[in-house]
């Protein structure tokens, strides 16, 4: 019997199990490996006595899809074998040949556009953590150097450019989220020298525009003049909604409380420029996002934390979430009591909640936000992934919002191109039609298959599959970055 992982980063070892079968104590075994396209070579055999795992080099091998083929016969046998097992595996690129390939040119392009905006704004946040270190260890070597130069780059010449912002509120306060992300790790990793001149001012007039300035719509009602702070005010005392999801907490609001917890954080991080932040403002931001989880969130008996359960039941995206197929035509809506924020989602919780805990004000504060993200993280391990996934870290495209390999690009388009045709994400409009089917942070019926697809599928609704979500980034550039991040970025 044997057993392999999964998915491997190029040069490291593939772990591979193998047991003698049929009561043996000792046999003999040979691990052979190649592309899916390419030959066996000739079988090594070595002597295994009982369960052992072997240690395979996977130096040398491309990234992407290959066989793994496990020969066994029996101790001193001169078959060439007598019993095999095939395994495919995934060779992940490293980090360094990511980055290189697919990040380092992608960060050339004029990402703050209307077309590359909201994707950017996805794709970068992971890497750049990466960039300037992960998990309180700060990079003051040459490579991360490098990496933190090509973020700045960007930013610069956003600045350059004149700061564009998107007429889209959503796009607009991810975008804003990611800068205040990158003033908050520059700073905090000694790198205040890459933060453009202004762009502290500048982004956080643009949250300051989102939380009380700028109109904020509703459904069911005008749009309330003082901005996110007012209709989450509004929410917070909502006691019979028409549907349940009116009280909800949306992108623009979560993104906009985050970016304003990083400017908390900078205050009291102190610099030269802490003078600059408004205080009063943020104070108000970390507060009321504090009131806002406590209200819309709750604990299970085993510490998991739940966003939001039972206020999306009424919403029409969540209107066929109890199905895992398309089996009739019209495909009747089922409801799920109790259901909670989907994980294409909710994978951007991690990092709100971390700049909570860094904005918090006091003790208590920063505490509650710590269980809220240790919480979360065990209700992905614990009900969301499957035992291989959780064994393996590796299985991202389940958890991130357009999982799924993207197809090769035609070789007659240009490189440039190329590159822009993987990176983008794509789009979903709420009124296609299709149905909408979400991964949800519940509790998996018993025996269910996990979504292989991803967080969103939409399928037509005479029962056609009208679109498999692709990836990101090709299938491996989040897989890398943020396999042990995803459930809690540092």
């Amino acid at each position: 019997a044997s057993d392999v992982s999964h998915s491997v980063a190029a040069g490291e070892s593939l772990a591979v199990r193998v047991a003698p079968a049929g009561g043996r104590a000792v046999a003999e075994v040979a691990v052979l490996i190649r592309p899916v396209e390419g030959v066996w070579q000739r079988p090594r055999f070595q002597r295994v006595e009982g369960v052992t795992s072997l240690a395979i080099s996977t130096e040398g091998l491309a990234a992407g899809d290959h066989y793994v083929q496990v020969l066994a016969r029996e101790a001193g046998s001169t078959a060439r074998f007598e019993a095999a097992t095939i395994h495919r595996v995934t060779v992940r690129p490293t980090t360094d040949a990511l980055w290189r390939d697919l990040l380092s040119p992608y960060l050339t392009d004029d990402l703050w556009t209307d077309a590359h905006q909201y994707d950017a704004a996805h794709v970068v946040m992971v890497p750049m953590r990466e960039a300037f270190g992960r998990g309180g260890q700060l990079r003051h070597d040459v490579t991360g150097h490098d990496r933190q130069q090509q973020i700045a780059s960007l930013f610069q010449r956003w600045m350059d450019a004149g700061a564009p912002t998107s007429d889209n509120r959503v796009t607009r306060s991810q975008w804003t989220y990611l800068a205040s992300q990158f003033l908050k790790t520059a700073t905090l990793a000694g790198r205040a020298d890459l933060i453009p001149p202004g762009m502290l001012e500048l982004v956080q007039a643009r949250v300051r525009e989102l939380w009380q300035e700028v109109e904020a719509w509703q459904w069911g009602r005008s749009p309330y003049p003082g901005g996110i702070r007012e209709r989450l005010r509004d929410k917070m005392t909502m006691t019979a909604p028409r549907y349940s999801y009116y009280a909800v907490l949306i992108d623009e609001e979560l993104f906009t409380m985050a970016a304003g917890a990083d400017f908390a954080a900078l205050a009291q991080h102190g610099g030269p420029q802490a003078h600059l932040i408004d205080t009063t403002m943020t104070g108000e931001i970390v507060s009321l996002a504090r009131d806002s989880f406590l209200r819309t969130s709750r604990f299970d008996a085993a510490g998991r934390w739940l966003p939001q359960p039972g206020l999306w039941i009424d919403s029409p995206s969540y209107a066929w979430a109890g199905h895992t197929a398309v089996t009739a035509d019209p495909l009747p809506r089922v409801k799920v009591p109790g259901i909670a924020n989907d994980t294409s989602h909710a994978h951007r919780l991690p990092a709100w909640l971390s700049s909570f805990i860094d904005g918090a004000a006091t003790a208590a504060d920063r505490e509650l936000f710590t269980r809220m993200r240790s919480g979360l993280e065990r209700q992905l391990f614990d009900r969301v992934l499957s035992d291989r996934e959780v064994a393996g870290l590796v299985d991202v495209p389940r958890l991130r919002p357009h999982g799924g390999p993207v197809p090769p690009p035609h070789p007659a388009v240009p490189a440039r191109r190329r590159r822009r045709d993987a990176l983008r994400r794509p789009r979903y409009h709420p009124r296609a039609s299709h149905t909408h089917t979400k991964r949800r942070l519940v509790r998996q019926r018993p025996g269910r298959t996990p979504d292989p697809t991803g967080g969103h599928t939409h399928h037509r609704v005479n029962g056609q599959a009208a679109h498999a979500s692709g990836g990101t980034l090709p299938s491996t550039m989040l897989e890398r970055f943020s396999s042990r991040e995803i459930a809690v970025l540092p």
